[in-house]
């Protein structure tokens, strides 16, 4: 298949699973490579990219034609011939004035960097894009690699802050590919998503054989998905509940092998970087999802979630408050209940709704006969993110008039037939 196009679909599709239940599937026909996606899902969500492969596969010449391609302004810098002050800025003997009393202090202070002020100016006047530097061979100097750090996690170069439309990436040669090369420290291999980069040989052919006049790419937005509330309500309730269950991939740091540490590796700082990802791509782009979850939290950890995820089929919340799919109060898989008890209190939480938050009481109140537990759980979050214009349902009081009491909400409570 050539890399133009993707049939992206899970299990579920494959084995005829009712569609309708599912939350993370859609079989479609997706552009670019799941590598592309995955790069475009990082930049989108301001997430820190590694790229990692051998030298001579091209990777900064297509990571800027392809970000130019998106809109953005590409800036490169090469760690192997900087120094650290190349990142955080000379430093020279600055003046502090106290907002409190007005009393002036000597500080050390550093100056700006041309290279940072580009990318914030190239950001500002590039609002429906922004700018994308490369931090390229950042494991060649031990010095430079600890400014990567601040630049990458704090992003700040010098003393100026990146505007919010500026994205870091970064690459790499494998250690024993590099003159010199470090591993990664954990702290830093920890702050961003590990790919490895695949060299796309059907694209290269097309570009090589017209001289790389004119080659085209997909643009954002047809690589990546919606992007927005009810997506976003999806991957991190399906996350949230998945390190419920599984509290052993929420925190696992490598202690003793230096080789794993420097790669990706499950902490929570990870689970929410992948989540920010995630919720960018297309529903169902299981290809890109799998690269991006292992290059955050690790083979064994992408591997279980995914499992996890599909056995559960989990509910679409926003389907489910349309009225779309009916919630099967009797599921013997307690986790595909609670992973909806989540989600409707996230998306309600996130768009305010009084209809929304109304008809997600009145289902907790239906699941109160039959899974009183899960129901009451669903029900306490619900209370906990009430719009202010909301009344309570009378179906819902009928159901839970003992558990209201119990946490001072009394009949007085006005409510709705």
């Amino acid at each position: 298949m050539r890399s133009g196009a993707l049939v992206s679909g899970s299990v579920h599709e494959r084995l005829g699973t009712p569609h309708h239940l599912v939350m993370n599937t859609t079989t479609q026909t997706l552009p670019g490579t799941p590598m592309m996606r995955a790069i475009a899902a990082c930049v989108s969500a301001r997430v820190p990219a590694l790229l990692i492969g051998a030298p001579g596969q091209g990777k900064t010449a297509k990571l800027e034609a392809m970000s130019r391609s998106w809109g953005y302004y590409f800036e490169s810098l090469t760690g192997s011939n900087r120094e650290a002050t190349d990142f955080l800025g000379l430093p020279f003997e600055g003046q502090f004035t106290s907002p409190h009393d007005g009393s002036e202090y000597k500080v050390q202070s550093s100056l700006s960097l041309d290279w940072a002020i580009r990318l914030n100016e190239q950001a500002k006047v590039r609002p429906n894009a922004g700018s994308v530097v490369l931090l390229d061979e950042c494991n060649l100097q031990e010095d430079v690699m600890k400014a990567f750090l601040r630049v990458t996690e704090e992003r700040i170069a010098g003393p100026d802050r990146f505007e919010d439309n500026v994205a870091v990436l970064l690459a790499m040669n494998p250690t024993h590919l590099s003159t010199g090369g470090y591993d990664l420290p954990a702290p830093f291999a920890n702050r961003m998503i590990h790919l490895t980069w695949e060299h796309d040989h059907d694209a290269w052919t097309d570009a090589f054989l017209s001289g790389f006049a004119d080659v085209a790419y997909p643009s954002m937005d047809s690589l990546l998905g919606p992007r927005d509330t009810e997506t976003s309500t999806r991957v991190r309730s399906a996350i949230a509940q998945f390190l419920n269950v599984h509290p052993q991939h929420r925190n696992d740091c490598p202690e003793n092998d230096i080789d794993a540490a420097s790669g990706p590796w499950q902490s929570i700082r990870m689970w929410t970087k992948a989540a920010q990802a995630l919720e960018q791509l297309h529903h169902g782009d299981d290809a890109a999802t799998r690269l991006l979850l292992r290059g955050a939290v690790g083979k064994k950890a992408a591997t279980d979630y995914m499992t996890w995820r599909d056995q559960q089929d989990l509910y679409d919340p926003a389907a489910v408050l349309r009225g779309d799919v009916d919630v099967n109060w009797n599921d013997g898989r307690l986790d595909r209940l609670y992973v909806l008890t989540l989600s409707l209190r996230a998306l309600v939480q996130a768009t305010g709704d009084a209809d929304q938050w109304a008809t997600a009481m009145k289902l907790m109140a239906q699941g109160q006969a039959v899974r009183p537990d899960v129901a009451w759980q669903g029900a306490h979050g619900l209370l906990q993110v009430r719009p202010s214009d909301a009344t309570l349902p009378r179906a819902f009081k009928d159901a839970f008039s003992e558990q209201m009491d119990r946490v001072g909400l009394t009949t007085s409570q006005s409510a709705a037939a």
